[in-house]
């Protein structure tokens, strides 16, 4: 299965200005209820405050809207988050925001051109305090969404500045300047707080794409794993079950034969179709035993035993397809660490891949060499047959990779995975009199031999 990759699209428009809305709502809904409350507090201490003035029931009537707005987002708030739903991230939601902010920030305002002329020194340090502690805690919490920001705080700087004009006096123009300067440094910390929110968003979607494409990919990866593990297993016992079912076809021509001589090859027959099916079992119970303990089982072995073995486990379809086959097995230290079964897939794998390269041809000859090289056993297994185009030569031993029409691509690459977790390496050359020659090699088990050595008598 060969997954085409795909460039990802990038996050669409609506889908930014989605995020970067929950998160402005997510920003003020952390601080609302504190900062409804510091409102509620604050237009409470000033109107108590000037209560013996003259002007308290003008502090009243400026006092009771401010607690009135307060009191309405505060409880509207709390009402909310006892039913925990998703902040509200729509265009309404946007503009209640800014009608709120509008208010609260007109009222406070009106605060000093309502009441710092005829304030009394301690009374205008109250205002001053008030207006600048509304005006910068306001442009902080709502710094978030900039347009709230300015209607909250826009209104306060505003009424400051023009009280602040109309008093006339040297001292009220030199602090006008002074708020003109924090306005601005508000201004511009609102501005570059939305701007790093918006960049946090987009960089956070991008994030979460990489992510996604890397969880895609691993998805494919682990699809790609599972249709080879699939294949691997569906080439491995379809060898033997294929060998058991031409061993039992011998056996039922044999059975029509009334001659005895037909016994002896009957049996034996039969007996070459049962290896074969053991052959399965062996494969199954080795594949179940990976799954449960996730690696081979590793025996020591005689490496020129099994491939007498794996020819005679093959030995109908190498008599079927007429192919000559010739052992040249001249190690005089063969054992090896290995798991049994998966060495005797690869043998299969390479015996039936030349009979496969030498058909329709009038010579059909195999040979296999087994020998010594330095401390490795090398195995070459070479062929008669018509060889391997170039083209194909570097990915002959990649997944899926074949040039058979029915083939699967997977005998050989299943074949290096085997090798390679034996601490081997698997490899092809072209023969100089045309053909193919597959080698491995594996590393001898000295162990083994050292262990032989000490149990043989001097």
């Amino acid at each position: 299965m060969m997954i085409k990759k795909q460039d990802r699209p990038p996050a669409p428009a609506s889908h930014l200005i989605e995020r970067l809305r929950a998160e402005q709502f997510s920003h003020i809904a952390r601080h609302t209820p504190g900062v409804m409350l510091a409102n509620i507090c604050n237009a409470s201490v000033f109107v108590a405050a000037s209560w013996d003035r003259p002007y308290r029931l003008l502090a009243l009537s400026w006092g009771a809207p401010v607690v009135a707005v307060a009191s309405f987002v505060y409880l509207r708030r709390k009402m909310k988050r006892s039913h925990k739903p998703a902040p509200s991230a729509s265009d309404r939601g946007i503009r209640r925001a800014i009608a709120y902010a509008a208010a609260l920030g007109t009222c406070w305002g009106a605060l000093p051109l309502l009441f710092l002329n005829d304030a009394s020194v301690g009374g205008k340090l109250l205002i001053a305090c008030l207006c600048s502690g509304m005006l910068g805690g306001g442009a902080f919490v709502l710094a978030s969404i900039p347009p709230a920001a300015i209607a909250f705080s826009g209104p306060i700087a505003a009424g400051s500045f023009l009280a602040l004009l109309l008093g006339g006096d040297k001292d009220y123009l030199l602090t006008l300047v002074v708020l003109l300067v924090y306005s601005l440094v508000l201004l511009r910390a609102v501005t570059n707080y939305a701007e790093g929110i918006e960049r946090r968003i987009k960089t956070q979607i991008e994030a979460e794409a990489k992510a996604s494409e890397r969880l895609d990919r691993l998805h494919a990866s682990g699809l790609h794993a599972l249709g080879g593990m699939a294949s691997g297993v569906a080439h491995e016992i379809a060898q033997p079950l294929a060998a058991a079912s031409a061993y039992v076809e011998t056996s039922k021509r044999l059975l029509e034969r009334p001659d005895a001589e037909a016994r002896p090859l009957l049996e034996r027959s039969l007996r070459a179709a049962s290896e074969q099916i053991d052959h399965v079992g062996e494969i199954v119970a080795r594949l179940r035993r990976f799954l449960l303990e996730g690696k081979p089982s590793f025996t020591y072995v005689g490496l020129q035993a099994l491939i007498e073995e794996a020819c005679r486990v093959n030995a109908s379809f190498l008599g079927d397809a007429d192919v000559d086959v010739r052992l040249n097995l001249r190690a005089r230290r063969d054992a090896v660490r290995a798991d049994r079964v998966q060495i005797m897939q690869v043998l299969s794998n390479l015996l039936r891949n030349a009979v496969d390269a030498t058909a329709g041809l009038p010579q059909r000859h195999i040979v296999i060499t087994c020998r010594e090289e330095a401390d490795c056993i090398r195995t070459d297994v070479a062929d008669s047959g018509t060889g391997v185009a170039e083209g194909v030569r570097e990915s002959l031993f990649e997944p899926f990779m074949t040039t058979k029409p029915k083939g699967m691509g997977v005998g050989l690459a299943m074949s290096r995975t085997i090798i390679e977790a034996h601490g081997g390496k698997i490899w092809m050359e072209p023969n100089a009199s045309g053909g193919a020659t597959f080698s491995f090699l594996l590393p001898c088990d000295l162990q083994s031999e050292s262990e032989e050595a000490e149990r043989t008598p001097a």
